[in-house]
């Protein structure tokens, strides 16, 4: 049923030009739906058959169609991505030659995340969509998703076993934990709702979804993303406070908004703690936080070391398609898979040196270009986004492997990085921090 809707809302909004529309359905489709491997295998919903899939593909063959300027490249680009591809060729041949058991499946993964990233960035570029619908997209669609993982924390809680899957259902339903890989571009779309509430755009709808996105983040229970989000809420807020004091125009602005960036999101918990006797989610997730919870983190530990350990050729790397091996708090193998929680030593193992080389590059042009807009032109969004940049990076890439493995983290970063590269799109954008 949802194929059908998605794809007969798709074809009307394109058959009337309405192309802001289509934006809208693919990144509501994208991040308002909580993104589970296990329900989606349980369904027969892969990489062979999804609704986002297809609409990525209609996408790029109606911007080539549109006959529009859509390909351009300079020289250090085109040598980039020469090298990129040239890369993934050779890691193609060595999968194959060491016949890597995931050699198929991974071979089908990039095209298809190039594919969404080309289709998504190109109708933006080709028909022009202004900044405010860009950001609105993201925001309704953190909005939808906050109210889905909320609804399922308080009414669903005898689903999760069922969402899940045994292993992680019995590990979370404990203590009711409701987390999806959306959870992550929660750190950024709420730093958007922050842009729009100081730009004095939809003010009541950002701020609504700031309340709602922090308690999705709350009941994920993920401490990496807890504990930085806080970070970054605070680092904005003495930033803010800071120019308000130093600034000596508008600094009764700089101040009302360093205040409500940095209180809007902990309303929630004082609403909790009034009228919620039991305080449920308050003491799951302080037994989440403080009490002794060091297996996950022993995971990763023996994870990476032995994966590391497992390196045949870290110049070239092992080829596409190579197993890793996930183990538990107790050095005991768990399971074999196409990656791990950790993004360097998987692009390490695949690609080798030179491909992680390619990677960090990109990373890090990305957070210069920041660095630029935000500090040498003084651009707000910029700013903000800055303060997230590191931490987000962090959680994708160190702590999970969810920027090449979860298209809503990778579609938003995709964004991030067309923002800070293609600022002539976005004029909209060049509002001083005066």
């Amino acid at each position: 049923m949802y194929f059908i809707l998605a794809m007969l809302s798709f074809i009307i909004f394109c058959m009337w030009k309405k192309y802001d529309y289509v934006y809208l359905l693919y990144i509501i489709s994208i991040i308002a739906i909580p993104s589970n491997s296990y329900i989606e295998n349980k369904i027969g919903v892969d990489i062979y058959f999804d609704v986002r899939d297809i609409m990525a593909i209609c996408m790029l063959v109606i911007i080539i169609m549109n006959k529009k300027k859509y390909l351009s490249f300079n020289i250090p680009q085109l040598l980039f991505y020469s090298v990129a591809f040239l890369i993934f060729l050779i890691s193609v041949a060595i999968g194959i030659v060491n016949d890597n058991r995931f050699l198929s499946y991974e071979i089908q993964l990039y095209p298809f995340l190039i594919i969404k990233i080309c289709a998504f960035i190109g109708w933006i570029k080709t028909f022009k969509i202004g900044m405010s619908t860009l950001i609105h997209g993201f925001v309704l669609s953190s909005l939808c998703y906050s109210i889905f993982t909320i609804l399922l924390y308080f009414f669903g809680q005898n689903l999760l076993n069922e969402i899940y899957g045994s292993f992680y259902g019995d590990i979370w339903n404990s203590s009711g934990r409701v987390g999806f890989k959306n959870t992550t571009v929660l750190l950024i779309i709420n730093l958007f709702s922050i842009y729009m509430i100081y730009s004095q755009k939809r003010i009541v709808l950002n701020s609504v979804n700031i309340i709602l996105g922090s308690t999705s983040i709350l009941i994920s229970q993920t401490r990496s993303i807890i504990i930085l989000y806080l970070l970054i809420l605070f680092v904005l807020f003495v930033s803010f406070i800071i120019k308000s004091a130093l600034s000596n125009l508008n600094s009764r602005t700089y101040l009302i908004f360093s205040i409500a960036s940095f209180t809007i999101p902990f309303a929630f918990l004082i609403g909790f703690i009034v009228f919620n006797t039991d305080n449920l989610l308050i003491d799951s997730v302080k037994s989440r936080m403080f009490e002794s919870n060091g297996g996950s983190l022993d995971s990763r530990k023996y994870t990476n070391q032995y994966n590391i350990g497992m390196i045949e050729n870290n110049i070239i790397g092992d080829g596409l398609g190579k197993e890793m091996y996930f183990l538990g708090s107790n050095s005991q193998l768990i399971s074999i898979d196409t990656w791990i929680d950790n993004l360097f030593i998987y692009i390490l193992v695949k690609f080798g040196l030179i491909g992680l080389f390619l990677f960090i590059l990109i990373v890090m042009i990305g957070l210069f270009k920041y660095i630029k807009e935000a500090i040498i032109k003084k651009n707000v969004l910029t700013f903000i986004i800055l303060i997230a940049y590191v931490p987000f990076i962090i959680i994708t890439t160190f702590m999970t492997s969810q920027l090449l493995h979860s298209q809503q983290v990778y579609i938003t970063f995709a964004f991030l990085f067309f923002i800070c590269c293609k600022e002539k799109y976005f004029k909209n954008i060049n509002q001083n921090v005066v």
